[in-house]
């Protein structure tokens, strides 16, 4: 039920173009600079309350189940450890719908739901809305072409959510631009989200302000977009916590950047087909870890003086480069680090026993722990710990923007953009709500049976006729810690967000504007990474890294720099 492809997705591209502003929705939106990776806490309405504001105010869900797990302040996801028995509306009132088509177009990031005719969840949700809800669900791939071609069409959806790879903005050059693609097509929310608005749409304004900025939801002032919130945390290393524990001694934790270097030489043992640690192809040799290990910035750091400086012009992340060369030329790799073309597929070598150490977002080792358990013998996974380069330094963990792109609707009549807002805040149902119940798993002893301790489990019928129709990629609650099948899960989450967040290092140039970056940002860093990989393995010099730099910086990233800085000054102004 995890969206943990999207997400590793999300984490690459944001590596690829060096900010969330490599995104569509992101790409528009000079606002204010992002915090370093809060979340307002329960009872808290943040900063952007009352009538003046742009963005919503924040005011937490006063329905839905308590959680077992709460969170405990900002950068924090609640926990569940079941479904309610018996979940009650959240929204007891009308229907939110007058009866109309509402056509949406979002991404596959599954396979295809099983079609309206045949789905009798789907036309379950329909009734409950009062709405005709019309999918066009287009596959990931397909997605910035298709989408490129929506804008141009002047013909936009009544919901459209608003993805695209960096590099794709070829597909856009009709639409004249994605700001003004908003400003001519796309309703402009403010006049019903903005401040303390947004109370009329209780589910929307719970969703936590950060989302709404790193989403890059606001241009010039303007409200245009809804984002889908998710968790903070990034990337990090995970262990098979049997065979750690029995060769290094239960919950060793890696005292520094030389430490974990023989931790991975402990724990190969080529002759048996076991290595320490892998890559994929789209993992760049987790260079991006490496690099906070040696506190390198997070995509981009803003000096005392207020230049930016991208991280690979710092000695941190040149010392990371190095590190990152000398684990390979150690050995520790898994020969097929350089020949698996995703981190996906990576997971499930890690789950198959062929490595100890493996590197994932939190719903991506949630899956390889769920796979973990089946195998023979079966193992737990766990976070590695933070640890700095040197005896003393600073800890520090790459978080991301908290969301998961956002949604557009189009332009209309004020009745017409009330009714999608309710809409929306009706999809945007608690956690724990019959809507949320009816959304996720769809109709009982249909779409879903009752496990002995009453959480709902899919049939097989209940993934096409529920989980994949791509509600969730429309608008959804706040994200929350869920999984019953798994032991304890809720508190083993909340316990890593407690493990990462402390050391929460966020990136300035979150929910800022730069059209060089979405032009050429793929291009460019497809290039520099390819180079630091060829470095890392060994097919180039060490000595080559400043040439890779400079030809990044001279080729686009200086211009990046100047139009992040310009954005930055003009959010601040």
């Amino acid at each position: 039920m995890s969206d943990a492809f999207a997400v590793s997705r999300r984490r690459l591209l944001h590596l690829a173009g060096g900010a969330v502003a490599v995104s569509l929705a992101s790409a528009c939106t000079p606002g204010a600079p992002a915090p370093t990776a809060t979340r307002p806490a329960a009872g808290q309405t943040g900063t952007t309350s009352g009538a003046n504001a742009i963005y919503p105010t924040f005011v937490p869900t006063a329905s839905g189940p308590k959680p077992d797990v709460p969170s405990t302040g900002p950068g924090y996801d609640d926990g569940f450890n079941k479904f309610p028995t018996s979940p009650t509306k959240a929204l007891p009132g009308d229907p939110p719908g007058t009866g109309s088509t509402v056509k949406v177009m979002s991404i596959a990031l599954f396979p295809p739901p099983t079609p309206f005719a045949q789905n009798p969840a789907w036309q379950a949700v329909n009734k409950a809305l009062n709405a005709d809800m019309q999918f066009d669900v287009v596959s990931q791939a397909d997605y910035p072409v298709k989408l490129g071609t929506v804008m141009a069409s002047n013909d936009m959806p009544d919901v459209l959510y608003l993805y695209a790879p960096a590099g794709s903005s070829s597909t856009l050059a009709a639409a004249n631009g994605l700001p003004q693609f908003l400003q001519s097509q796309a309703a402009d929310l403010t006049p019903y989200l903005a401040g303390d608005a947004a109370k009329d749409y209780p589910n929307l304004a719970a969703i936590p302000t950060p989302a709404w900025k790193n989403a890059g939801c606001v241009y010039q002032n303007h409200l245009y977009l809804i984002p889908i919130h998710r968790y903070l945390p990034g990337q990090m290393f995970v262990k098979n916590a049997d065979v750690w524990d029995s060769e290094l001694g239960k919950d060793y934790a890696p005292k520094n950047a030389d430490d974990f270097k023989r931790v991975l030489q402990a724990l190969t043992k080529p002759q048996q087909g076991f290595y320490g640690i892998a890559a994929a192809q789209d993992s760049v040799m987790h260079l991006a870890t490496f690099a906070s290990i040696f506190g390198a910035p997070n995509g981009w750091r803003l000096d005392p003086g207020g230049k930016l400086i991208r991280d690979v012009e710092t000695p941190e992340y040149r010392a990371a480069t190095a590190y990152a060369r000398d684990l390979f030329a150690s050995g520790v790799f898994h020969p097929d680090s350089l020949s698996m073309a995703s981190n996906v597929i990576a997971r499930t070598q890690f789950y198959a026993r062929k490595f100890a150490v493996h590197r994932d977002p939190i719903n991506g080792w949630q899956d390889a722990w769920r796979h973990s358990l089946q195998v023979s013998p079966p193992f737990d996974v766990r976070p590695i710990p933070l640890f700095p380069a040197q005896d003393g330094g600073k800890t520090s963990h790459f978080v991301t923007g908290g969301h998961l792109w956002a949604t557009a609707l189009k332009k209309s009549t004020p009745e017409r953009t009330k009714e999608l807002l309710r809409i929306m805040n009706w999809l945007a149902a608690p956690f724990g709500s019959a809507e949320d119940q009816l959304l996720t798993f769809g109709l009982k002893d249909v779409d879903y049976t009752l496990d002995e301790s009453g959480n709902p489990t899919l049939t097989d019928q209940g993934n096409g006729d529920a989980n994949y129709v791509p509600w969730k990629y429309t608008t959804q609650h706040p994200f929350v810690f869920f999984s019953p099948d798994l032991p304890n899960y809720a508190q083993v989450m909340a316990d890593t967000e407690k493990l990462m967040m402390p050391s929460a290092v966020s990136d300035p140039t979150f929910g800022q504007v730069s059209t060089t970056s979405f032009s050429k940002g793929f291009t460019l860093m497809k290039t520099l990474n390819d180079g630091l990989v060829d470095i890392v393995v060994g097919r180039r010099d060490m000595s080559d890294y400043d040439q890779l730099v400079k030809d990044f910086l001279d080729g686009g990233g200086e211009q990046i720099r100047k139009e992040y800085s310009a954005s930055i000054a003009a959010s601040a102004a």
